[in-house]
Order: C-alpha cells, then structure tokens, then sequence
C-alpha cells in the first residue's frame, strides 16, 4: 500500500474545477498527462462512490468507437494519468494505487494523508443529517465546513453531460446549508448575516427560498426600498435568463411586504436617483438634524394625487427637482408623498431656495392636485413656513 507521508499532505480539489495541492501548494499546472486523461480521472472522481465499468467509459469517452479500440485508447489514458499523478507528486506507485482497476472496473482508492474535497463534503452532509435537532452549535459548525468546501461549482472547467446530476446535487447542498445557516443566524452580528446572502447569491442568484429568506429580513428590518429593488432584479432575471415567471410564494410575499408598508412600487426615475434613500434611513437623517444645537436643514414634502387607475407623469414632475438638489441633500417617499432633505441651509438662504424650486414644479405641465410644504427643522420639531398647491397649466 502506498501511503503518502504526513509532511507531504496530498489534497484533491473538485469544487471550482480539478486542482492538485501538495502541501497547501498548487500543482496543478505541473501535470503533465494528457487533457483526454484528466477528463477520465474528473468521470471516475465523479462516482468516487462506486465502482465504474470501463466499458461505460469507453461510451462516454469513444462513443462511436469499436469496442476494442476503445479498451485500447482507456488502458493507455489510464496509463499516464497514474504516471502524470507519480511525477507531479514524486510518489512511484501512488497514481496506480490512487485508480484501481480490474479487466472491467475502474474506481478511486484514496491512500492515507490523501484528501478529496468532494468526499470531504459529502461526508459533512450526511453527519449534518444524522445529527440530532437539538445540536445547534455542533450542527452550525458542520454547515460551515460544508460551505467552506464548496469554493465554486463543483468541476466548473468541465461542461460534460455526465457531471450535470452530481453538479446540481453539490450546489442543493451548498445553498441548503446557507440557508439553514440564515435561520439559525437570525439576531446575530449584520455583517455575518449579509455575508451568508451574498455567498447563496453567489451560487444561486435566483434561489426561491433565499430569496423568500432575504426579502422577508428585509422587510423586518424596514427596508422596504431593499425588498422593491431585489424584487425587480429577480423579476428581470427570471424573465430574461430563464423565460420564467415569479412563483405565487414569491409574488404572495411581495403583496404582503407592500400592503404592510402601504407602498406601490416606486417610478424608476425615483429609485434610480443617487438621492434617494429609503424612509427609515431618511428618518434617521432627520432626527439627527433636528438634535443638533444649530439645524441649518430643510424639509420639503411634495403630496402627489393618487396614481390608481391612471398614468402619472412621474418624469415631468420630479426631473427638474432632481436637477436642481445637490447631492448631499436626500429624497425619500411614501404613501405618495415625496420628502426631500436639504442639508446645509443658511437660514439667510432660505427664501432664496424656495424660489429657487417652486418655480421647476410651476412650469411643469403636471396634474392638479400636488400640494407642497417646506418645514424649517429646529431642535426637537419642525415648523410649517409656507405651503401651497400647483396646478398644470392649461
């Protein structure tokens, strides 16, 4: 038997493509077998789990090929795979060992101190599993090694048919295991929870159930604009990507987050402004400029009439208002209601400022009915200093 010394630890990864690593250094550019050999040793690591007849190779690999020929071509393929595996890790004997054979088989015999990530993997899957429901700690830790695992798609430089089953399989695990990790997560540290959704995005941008999971913490977490905006993408995705519609879950959910924060979707040229901030951050800016000793800030509220039942010229009413704020003054909405933040305002400026954009909505063919208010913030309130209504000019 053929042992690999501790010292000269052999790892073989799969996942993000087929990688050699002696030592935690990169070999795989130093193999020297041919591409036709690689591809068998990717098919006999894929079914690591059973042993593979040859003549099922010799059908992958050499479909229209005689039977012999074809035994032929694979005894010669295995012949310098195992020599390419004995000089890229100055081992004599460790490629023969590592693929067994017999005059009908082919199968992968791991030598002690050689690890196989695939394995590794799937081997975590099945303790998680097994575990019992009460384990939490020792649970998330095995969820963890799973993910850590799966560095990208499992043999991600080959595009063969036969990998495509295991393929789907390692990526249910992997995005599964995130999203466990994110209902056991809930309540601790942001960063972390943020990380978890971009890596399940990462592997599955459209996954139903993470994007349930992070429209829902959205949504708990009043980001309401966060939740309209991933709906949108995810709409897009499906529609362009994959000729799909969204699922009723998905759909459902969304009538619940906007009945819930009574909302419409936004116009686009709203949410595509550099202003725009969503209400609970807009809040948070305005709470802070009411409790400082000297506010120099405005705040205008623009009411627009009601868009049910009917097309509203959201372009012409609010283009030139975006033209003219600066961009560190910011603009929030709700409930049909435009709020915009002017920062920074010397109180002597104040009736410059108001002439300044009353005029962009006066000039503007727009609907009757938009009613507007400027607030002076002073410590702890604000004050009305002037309101009034536009009318569209007929």
């Amino acid at each position: 038997m053929v042992e690999v010394k501790q010292e000269n630890s052999i790892t073989i990864r799969t996942f993000g493509g087929l990688s050699f690593f002696k030592n935690d250094e990169d070999l795989t550019k130093d193999f020297h077998g041919s591409k036709k050999a690689l591809e068998i040793f990717k098919y006999i690591v894929t079914h690591y789990d059973q042993k593979v007849s040859k003549n099922r190779i010799c059908e992958v690999f050499w479909p229209e090929m005689e039977e012999g020929k074809a035994k032929q071509n694979l005894s010669s393929n295995l012949y310098y795979l195992r020599r390419g595996l004995d000089e890229l890790f100055d081992s004599e004997g460790f490629g023969k060992h590592l693929i067994r054979a017999n005059n009908k088989l082919c199968w992968i015999n791991l030598p002690a101190g050689v690890n196989l990530d695939l394995i590794d993997f799937t081997e975590y899957y099945e303790q998680a599993q097994d575990m019992a429901p009460n384990d939490q700690e020792t649970r998330k830790k095995i969820l963890e090694k799973i993910i850590d695992l799966y560095k990208a798609e499992f043999l991600a430089d080959e595009k063969a048919f036969w990998m495509d089953s295991r393929r789907s399989a390692m990526k249910d695990i992997a995005i599964n295991s995130i999203h466990e990790l994110i209902k056991m997560n809930y309540g601790s540290s942001k960063e972390k929870l943020e990380s978890l959704f971009n890596r399940a995005f990462s592997i599955d941008p459209v996954n139903q159930n993470i994007i349930a999971e992070r429209l829902t913490y959205l949504k708990n977490n009043d980001d309401i604009l966060g939740a309209l905006n991933l709906f949108k993408k995810y709409r897009k995705t499906l529609k362009e990507k994959y000729k799909l519609k969204v699922p009723p879950k998905i759909e459902e959910l969304m009538k619940v987050i906007k009945s819930s924060q009574e909302i419409d979707e936004l116009p686009e040229i709203i949410i595509n402004s550099e202003n725009y901030v969503d209400m609970r951050h807009f809040k948070e800016l305005v709470q802070y400029e009411l409790h400082k000793r000297s506010p120099d800030s405005l705040l205008l509220s623009i009411e627009f009439p009601s868009r049910k039942g009917r097309e509203f010229p959201w372009v012409s009413a609010t283009k030139k208002l975006f033209d003219t704020i600066r961009k560190s003054d910011r603009v929030s909405y709700v409930h049909d209601r435009l709020f915009v933040l002017f920062t920074e305002t010397d109180k002597l400026s104040i009736t410059k400022l108001i002439y300044r954009v009353n005029p962009y909505f006066e000039n503007n063919q727009i609907d009757d009915g938009i009613r507007y208010s400027w607030h002076e913030i002073k410590p702890n309130m604000t004050s009305v200093i002037t309101y009034g209504k536009w009318n569209s000019k007929k």
